[in-house]
């Protein structure tokens, strides 16, 4: 079986990852030229992690990561809709 994959973000490099571990043969197709920084943070919740757990760069994650101090949800119109401070312990 062979499968191509649209988009090479975390998405779309997860699944090639996965499939690729169970056998499948997998190409992913991504626009971009090149693979940058774009300025943008992820949030692993525990699900995540597991994943990566299983999947192997979970490690390497936690090394390049910082706690989560605070969360800010915006619209659109960038008005601030939920603010919340997290307490490290």
């Amino acid at each position: 079986m062979r499968i191509g994959i649209l988009g090479g973000g975390i998405g779309g490099l997860s699944a090639a990852i996965c499939l690729s571990r169970i056998g499948i043969e997998v190409e992913v197709f991504e626009r971009a030229s090149e693979i940058r920084e774009s300025g943008a943070g992820v949030s692993l919740w525990p699900n995540a992690t597991r994943v990566l757990a299983q999947m192997g760069p979970l490690q390497t994650c936690l090394v390049k990561s910082l706690p989560l101090s605070s969360l800010e949800l915006v619209n659109l119109q960038r008005k601030s809709l939920l603010q919340i401070r997290i307490d490290q312990e």
